[in-house]
């Protein structure tokens, strides 16, 4: 539909949890085409990568923070513990993507 939203990341993120399949399929749909990221949910996202132990939703967050680049330098942290520690291997071989996107200053 060409339409986006935004101010909804972390709540979206949240429904890949979801026990229900349809409503988990239609989260990650939504975050792999419609949600936009806005710095101003950066501390939200970050919050939430800190949080949880769910692999999906440590994904969408550390995709959600490498979609902002070099404004989400603060979550380098987060990402970067997320690389080190996660269960789960894609939501590591995404958080090293954020920390690619964020460049420069993920460096420290």
């Amino acid at each position: 539909s060409g339409q986006t939203y935004v101010g909804l990341t972390v709540t979206i993120i949240r429904m890949v949890a979801d026990r229900d399949e349809e409503t988990r399929a239609w989260a990650c749909e939504a975050l792999e085409s419609l949600v936009v990221p806005e710095t101003r949910d950066l501390a939200e996202l970050t919050q939430l990568l800190r949080e949880t132990n769910d692999g999906d939703i440590e994904y969408w967050c550390a995709t959600m923070i490498g979609r902002l680049g070099s404004a989400a330098a603060s979550a380098t942290g987060a990402l970067a513990n997320c690389l080190l520690d996660s269960a789960c291997l894609a939501a590591r071989e995404r958080a090293a993507w954020a920390l690619s996107e964020i460049g420069p200053p993920a460096r420290g």
